[in-house]
């Protein structure tokens, strides 16, 4: 009775998160095409490619989440997806109510300013969704302060959307900026100057640093794991260096073509960012549902024979046995025996 309530509740939150993120991608596909006169070519096309994405993300979550309920994987998915919906939805109602049909809509300016926000969080789930891929797992409990760091940067892309004097430009496409309708932070909250700058560049620092370890975690875990870990994260590692392909692309764009606003600079960053946001879901498909082991309760279920005898010949040898499963998130049964010196 209580695993049939637990699977209920699993299937009421990965429906009640794909329905709002439905909801939103329905509303935005219909500003996008209102909007369209006020969009250039690069921006229509990475806003059609992020909003396949959102189908990527909101499908494959589910499928995750229903599958291996306890596995972070599939979670982290929809929720990114809902959260990049909702940067583009935010988005394209600010440039409905500032430039397509000024005066249409009610709080404009308040709801546009969600939208880079919601990019922000999308970008750092992101980041965590690298940590603990592909078991939704730590690599060890030496790792926790990266995961802390990844906390703080979320706090701190939060604070500085309410500084006062940013510029609210849009989400992921900066829409707003194109079409010449910025306009400054309605709540302005926090100074733009002063102690709170100091502290946002603290935060700045302290997520450079969680970025550059989360890289270094896939490596780690790569160098610990098996061959089946190894293939997994081999996807990443595609993703990761064409992501770099197009940053240094765009790069070379800006250095030519200047820093200005540019349909070959809007449409080289919209690669830069959909390569990494439409290949993790893929990748995040091919690598957790091909090893999705069952796994078990380890409170109701006994050792048995064949892990009993494992766990006394290691113990003979001075070494461990550790095995870590739960329903839905597969079994790792780890064994460690002491170097002995030559």
């Amino acid at each position: 009775m209580t695993l049939l309530a637990g699977r209920r509740r699993v299937d009421l939150a990965v429906r009640l998160l794909a329905s709002l993120t439905a909801l939103m991608l329905i509303a935005t596909v219909v500003l996008i095409g209102l909007n369209a006169g006020h969009l250039d070519a690069g921006r229509i096309f990475f806003s059609s490619a992020a909003a396949v994405a959102v189908l990527a993300y909101a499908a494959i979550g589910s499928l995750i989440a229903r599958r291996l309920p306890g596995n972070a994987i599939g979670w982290l998915l929809c929720l990114v997806g809902m959260l990049v919906v909702g940067s583009l939805f935010t988005e394209q109602y600010a440039l409905m109510g500032l430039a397509t049909r000024p005066g249409s809509l009610p709080e404009v300016k308040h709801i546009g300013a969600l939208s880079g926000g919601l990019a922000i969080f999308a970008i750092i789930l992101l980041i965590i969704l690298v940590l603990v891929f592909p078991d939704g797992r730590l690599v060890s409990r030496r790792w926790r302060p990266v995961l802390w760091g990844t906390y703080v940067a979320l706090a701190g892309g939060a604070a500085q959307q309410l500084q006062s004097g940013t510029t609210i430009s849009g989400g992921l496409t900066n829409a707003l900026q194109g079409a010449g309708v910025s306009y400054s932070e309605p709540l302005g909250v926090f100074p733009r100057h002063g102690w709170f700058g100091d502290v946002l560049a603290v935060i700045a620092v302290l997520s450079i640093a969680s970025v550059v370890l989360t890289i270094a975690s896939v490596f780690v875990r790569r160098r610990r794991g098996s061959a089946e870990v190894r293939q997994q994260l081999a996807w990443l590692a595609y993703i990761g260096a064409l992501t770099v392909i197009w940053f240094v692309a765009l790069a070379v764009v800006g250095l030519v073509l200047g820093s200005g606003d540019c349909w070959l600079g809007t449409l080289t960053w919209g690669l830069m960012i959909l390569t990494p946001v439409v290949g993790i879901p893929i990748a995040c498909a091919v690598s957790v549902l091909k090893y999705d082991g069952k796994g078990f309760d380890q409170t109701t279920t006994k050792m048995g024979s064949g892990v009993q005898g494992i766990s006394d010949r290691l113990a003979a040898l001075g070494g461990t046995v550790e095995i870590a499963s739960a329903p839905g998130a597969g079994t790792r049964v780890t064994g460690r025996i002491p170097a002995i010196g030559r």
